[in-house]
């Protein structure tokens, strides 16, 4: 191990015990943390020498640690142990999903050509998102749970904008030659450095949007004296600080998936729309124009639009996306394993897929999962997030009613922009169970999946907050209250 990784080194190994103390703490402090962390365990990535590689990963080994020091506190609680009457928890929808989802995984797992390969995808990208799931449905409707969410997106999001910016003057955005270019963006681009593949970095980041743009306008419903100038300033730091890391990703789908959040943060904005907020834009805006924001980001999309190479690399997922749709019938129940799509053009030979440079995903998280774990596999667990983006909007503050509960109404509507927007991402640019595969070398891979870890605490902290609803008709009696506060008026 170098000198230079030594502080490396040091913030990883304090991470755990931090992690460790802030979960058995509270079970949102733990996931708070976790999310603050992951830039952190991405980059730890650099400590193993090329061709070593550690199993599980830091990022899953940092939920596995959450996870056991969540249930070790909650094992003595006494709430925990009883069976609350007219508490439903997750909906029976969702667990038959998830069940199918990982069945039709290990199935196809156990049956492919390197089941070594697939069971570790299964876990890494299959059962940690699941636990994070699980530890986000955990979470109570009151401002210390919905803080420490809130606060490890926006410090997730401020470390990424901040490392991007302060490496920003050792790169150019747009490289003199195209060949220059490519080998910058999947090499030396800024967010690659800290999470492997441009499209997953922008993946893991994009939903501190509607957050911090939720935070910003509804946080002075839930404290009288919270100070809207500063909220705005956090709010304008996380939006500048993401689409900085959009710009230099160079990812087209992370372009769109970005544009989906700003999209999705109307409804928010004009939901309570005031003057002094629209000036407030207006002059972030001119603060970017004149800084140059803009025409780097022109540059950039100008570049990545017209190039030859971008072009080309559509037309080879174009055509993969036709042969997943051509290999549906023989893969309706299983298919050829995790991380073994490369299989599928044996099966093709004659595809126009075939014929060109072969991908090891299809740059379309669903559809490649189709051949891979077959298609019930992968309709179920689409549905999971269909099911929670719906539970998000239906449950939305879409209606009038008291300030506070119309602010928790929004907040759940702000956590589905967020799923929506991973998804614009995972179905244009790509994604996968995983972050990347090294197709040379699988045993070198560092098998992380830090974009369903960000996707499915979302999902998780939606069917809490819908959970919290829908129960609110059954009063608690004071004494499992825990401690905590029921409202978040009563910060």
């Amino acid at each position: 191990m170098t000198i230079p990784s030594l502080p490396l080194l040091l913030l990883v190994v304090a991470c755990f015990p931090v992690l460790a103390l802030g979960a058995l703490l509270r079970s949102s402090l733990g996931l708070g943390l976790l999310l603050a962390a992951l830039p952190l365990l991405s980059l730890s990535r650099r400590l193993f020498p090329d061709g070593s590689v550690l199993f599980p990963s830091l990022e899953s080994l940092a939920v596995l640690v959450v996870c056991i020091c969540v249930v070790f506190r909650k094992l003595g609680n006494a709430r925990f142990r009883e069976n609350s009457p007219g508490t439903p928890g997750v909906s029976a929808f969702v667990k038959v999903a998830l069940a199918v989802f990982l069945l039709a995984g290990v199935a196809s797992s156990l049956t492919s050509e390197d089941p070594q390969l697939s069971l570790r995808i299964v876990f890494c990208g299959g059962i940690v998102p699941l636990l994070v799931f699980w530890l986000a449905t955990q979470i109570e409707r009151n401002s210390t749970d919905v803080r420490h969410i809130l606060f490890g997106f926006l410090a997730l999001a401020l470390q990424t904008g901040v490392y991007a910016a302060l490496t920003f003057t050792q790169r150019q955005a747009v490289m003199p030659g195209e060949r220059e270019l490519y080998a910058w963006m999947y090499s030396e681009a800024n967010p690659v450095k800290l999470f492997v593949v441009p499209s997953v970095a922008v993946s893991v980041i994009v939903p501190a949007i509607p957050l911090s743009v939720w935070y910003w306008q509804y946080h002075r419903a839930h404290d009288a004296r919270a100070n809207r100038i500063s909220d705005a300033v956090v709010c304008l730091l996380v939006i500048a600080g993401v689409a900085l890391a959009t710009v230099l990703s160079l990812s087209r789908g992370s372009w769109l998936g970005i544009g989906v959040a700003l999209l999705g943060c109307v409804p928010l904005l004009l939901r309570r729309a005031r003057a002094r907020n629209l000036t407030l834009l207006a002059g972030a805006g001119l603060l970017l124009y004149f800084s140059g924001v803009f025409d780097l980001a022109r540059s950039a999309f100008s570049f990545r639009l017209a190039a030859g190479q971008g072009l080309q690399s559509t037309a080879v997922r174009h055509a993969n996306l036709l042969l997943v749709m051509q290999s549906i019938p023989r893969h309706l129940l299983a298919g050829v394993g995790l991380g073994q799509y490369p299989a599928v053009y044996g099966e093709f030979p004659g595809a126009l897929a075939s014929l060109m440079p072969p991908l090891w995903f299809a740059h379309n998280l669903v559809l490649t999962l189709v051949p891979e774990i077959g298609l019930v596999g992968a309709v179920a667990f689409t549905s999971v997030l269909a099911h929670g983006i719906a539970e998000g909007v239906r449950r939305s503050g879409l209606r009038s009613g008291d300030a506070a509960e119309t602010a928790w109404a929004w907040l759940r509507y702000a956590l589905s922009v967020g799923v929506v927007s991973y998804l614009a991402i995972a179905l244009t640019a790509g994604a996968h169970l995983i972050t990347y595969l090294d197709v040379q070398g699988p045993g070198s891979t560092h098998f992380m999946s830090t974009g369903l870890i960000v996707v499915f605490l979302l999902l998780g902290s939606v069917t809490a907050l819908a959970r919290v609803e829908r129960r609110d008709a059954v009063p608690e009696p004071a004494e499992q209250n825990d401690g905590h506060e029921s409202s978040i008026c009563n910060v």
